[in-house]
């Protein structure tokens, strides 16, 4: 469910072209509102800019 989530966010695929028999476009979006509910969006950018900040070196903190 992540890998079509970010494939949604990151890429701007339609929530169509991704539905398949094993995953409907209700319940993606379905589980999409339930992870920006939780926080696990706003958690995983903080960590992602951690992660680039160490990799890269360049402050995204200061940036944004």
């Amino acid at each position: 469910m992540f890998d079509r989530l970010v494939q949604v966010l990151v890429c701007g695929i339609a929530y169509v072209r991704i539905a398949d028999n094993g995953c409907s476009v209700i319940r993606t979006r379905t589980r999409r509102d339930e992870s920006v509910t939780a926080g696990i969006f706003t958690e995983l950018k903080q960590n992602l800019s951690e992660v680039y900040d160490k990799m890269i070196g360049l402050e995204l903190a200061t940036l944004i």
